[in-house]
């Protein structure tokens, strides 16, 4: 049995209800799907709707139905897990508070411009220059030094917008549901030695990681970011076979020509073979 399956089992993926996919988060999630899947693990859903500068309106349930439309079978205890419903991270926002208070209590924070932020001088003085092991998936294990993380402060808490930015929601959440295996772009790398610096003064379970590929901006060199990258655009202008075939295989090596859908895809899904590097979406490619 792999180390994945000796752990508790399970991950997740995280959507806002308040805009559209991303033609690159479709992939990330196909790629969390089939890794989920092919694992015998749950496959949670988690609704980051706390930002309320974007507005009231929520389209999860559209969201949720763009990705079955591409394969994607949520069972119905996967959406139902938490109090018979996904988790919202705007209704556990008492549950952040408690973990905030802690931090707060342990005098590891700081209050600066309107943030309440992690102050890693503090942590330093309280932990010593601890040494974080990243163990990820697909990439080489990374120890980070928390003295050399680059980091002096991580704001956690927005005091002027009373709302939570993404680091403890994230690793709470995780915790809450049980999560073994937290899968998110490799561009949260840096992020790690942060949250499991996090989960060490908060008592929380260690976690595995996979960072995966993203696709990304030739002209920004960083994510997708615009209306012309939503999946309901790129849909107008391309079949949804021939979208879900460059996904799948633009993240991953293969020698397959196509596939006839998800479920094949799945069938000799090995998380191993998934690219390590990063690409820039071509739309040309996209037959």
């Amino acid at each position: 049995m792999s180390s994945v399956l000796k752990m508790k089992q399970g991950t997740y993926i995280g959507i806002s209800p308040h805009s559209s996919l991303h033609i690159g988060s479709v992939r990330t999630f196909l790629y969390v799907y089939s890794f989920a899947r092919k694992n015998h693990m749950p496959m949670y859903l988690r609704c980051d709707d706390t930002n309320k500068d974007r507005g009231e309106s929520s389209n999860l349930e559209h969201l949720i139905h763009q990705l079955e439309d591409f394969g994607v079978e949520f069972d119905y205890n996967e959406l139902h897990y938490w109090n018979s419903s996904i988790i919202y991270q705007s209704r556990n926002t008492d549950i952040y508070k408690q973990f905030l208070s802690k931090l707060v209590e342990m005098d590891v924070t700081s209050e600066l411009g309107g943030l309440i932020s992690l102050d890693i001088t503090k942590v330093l003085g309280l932990l010593g220059n601890i040494r974080i092991s990243m163990a990820d998936l697909i990439k080489h294990s990374t120890t980070f030094n928390l003295s050399a993380c680059g980091y002096k402060f991580i704001p956690l808490f927005s005091l002027t917008k009373d709302r939570f930015l993404f680091h403890i929601p994230c690793i709470v959440d995780e915790d809450l549901m049980g999560i073994s295996v937290s899968i998110r772009g490799e561009d949260k790398i840096p992020l790690v030695c942060i949250h499991d610096t996090l989960r060490i003064l908060l008592g929380l379970r260690p976690v595995q990681y996979l960072h995966l590929p993203i696709l990304l901006d030739r002209i920004t060199q960083k994510r997708l970011r615009g209306e012309q990258y939503f999946i309901d655009k790129i849909l107008t202008r391309f079949d949804k076979n021939s979208v879900l075939n460059y996904l799948l295989k633009s993240g991953y090596r293969t020698e397959k020509l196509s596939f006839k859908n998800l479920h094949e895809f799945m069938r000799d899904f090995d998380h191993k073979l998934i690219k390590k590097s990063s690409n820039y979406f071509d739309e040309n490619e996209i037959k």
